[in-house]
């Protein structure tokens, strides 16, 4: 945190992402999109401020939103009250913890009153000076790696579904050079549904400024059946900074699900060195690991600890292995990794390079015919930086 109680007020706009689940309907739920903090201290207007919803498939797009956003306390916390009339439950409340004048952790805070509408969480990225200047397709270009972690709506579990890719956007409303791996672990098909192969497709830009956008993924190769057509929506942030992206209304293959979408490095992958990661896996019970890794490129192999819980079986320090082909043109670049506390292993995956420094990894042998694991699994990796003299 290198906010301070001397540092000036948030200002501007934000574009934010949360998700997680609502109290009315026991559903999954995602809510996205911006606001915008006006001169007016504390005041949040409808002016640049927009937000969609995905209630359990059901989509509630496009809609003004309003409200205020306290000073923050010592400890740099914002209380963040929003409205949205069209929302079956309008008003929402927020605690979001100052990173910094462009990052603000989120966590919905209204669920202890009788009026709670939730229990969702997530970010507020700040847009900054680029506030107010996302008025046409030119706004978004430049080749991006996205990550979302969300709902199969066939299964109704956490963690069930699972997007990882790539893409390029021309900054004239089209997607080029897209590959993704996405996996529900029922959907369509009661066995577990696979995408994966390349895609183009569509975005259009809000032409009121506020960094929404509305994308499409078609044209898949091998194309999968039944045909998916994946939407998303957008939030930029400008400065370089990542979009916060929401899954859609995806025809064939429902789910809900919220992530980030990062500029891609154009220095090229690399994987080599020392990371930590996080691991999320479900196959009917969800299980959670950190863990550290060293990738040798000289042997193509991984070696590290992970500590796990499944199923609230807690253990520490576990052996971790596993290996990787060297990148390709796109970042990507596939792997194994294997520690005997996982769901099932070794098991497959797909690693999505967006810089020397981070990317994401997502399970890839659900479906596989001669093994499937029948698992859906989501990564981040991020390289380490001792935190003192003398650590590992």
């Amino acid at each position: 945190q290198t906010w301070t109680a001397s540092s000036p007020p948030l200002s501007a706009g934000y574009a934010f992402g949360v998700s997680g689940t609502d109290f009315s309907t026991a559903s999954p739920t995602t809510v996205g999109g911006d606001f915008n903090i006006d001169s007016i201290p504390n005041n949040i207007s409808g002016n640049g401020s927009i937000t969609d919803q995905n209630l359990a498939g059901t989509i509630i797009a496009n809609q003004k939103l309003s409200g205020t956003i306290s000073n923050p306390d010592p400890f740099g916390a914002v209380t963040l009250n929003l409205n949205v009339p069209n929302f079956s439950t309008p008003d929402l409340t927020f605690t979001g913890y100052i990173v910094d004048a462009t990052h603000v952790k989120l966590i919905e805070s209204d669920n202890t009153s009788s009026i709670g509408v939730g229990s969702t969480a997530g970010i507020a990225i700040g847009q900054g000076a680029a506030t107010g200047t996302f008025i046409d397709d030119t706004s978004f270009s430049g080749t991006y790696v996205f990550g979302v972690l969300g709902t199969d709506l066939t299964a109704f579990l956490p963690s069930t579904a699972t997007s990882v890719g790539v893409f390029t956007a021309d900054g004239a409303g089209n997607l080029t050079s897209g590959f993704t791996d996405t996996f529900l672990l029922l959907g369509p098909q009661a066995s577990g549904t696979q995408i994966s192969g390349s895609f183009g497709g569509k975005y259009f830009t809000d032409a009121h400024g506020t960094g929404r956008i509305r994308s499409t993924f078609t044209g898949f190769v091998p194309p999968p059946i039944p045909v998916p057509s994946l939407v998303f929506f957008l939030y930029l942030t400008g400065n370089g900074n990542p979009p916060l992206v929401m899954a859609g209304p995806s025809v064939n293959y429902p789910y809900v699900g919220a992530g980030i979408a990062y500029p891609q490095s154009t220095a090229g992958a690399t994987f080599a060195g020392g990371y930590g990661f996080t691991i999320t896996q479900q196959n009917g019970s969800e299980s959670d690991g950190i863990g550290q890794m060293i990738a040798n490129p000289t042997a193509n192999a991984l070696s590290g600890v992970v500590d796990f819980n499944s199923s609230f079986n807690v253990t520490a320090g576990n052996v971790l292995s596993g290996t990787f082909a060297s990148p390709g043109p796109n970042g990507s670049f596939a792997g194994t990794l294997t520690a005997d506390v996982f769901d099932f292993f070794p098991f497959t995956v797909d690693f999505f390079s967006i810089d020397p420094g981070h990317g994401f990894f997502v399970e890839t042998d659900l479906l596989n015919p001669n093994n499937p694991s029948g698992v859906v699994s989501f990564g981040y990796y991020a390289a380490r930086t001792p935190v003192c003299a003398g650590c590992p």
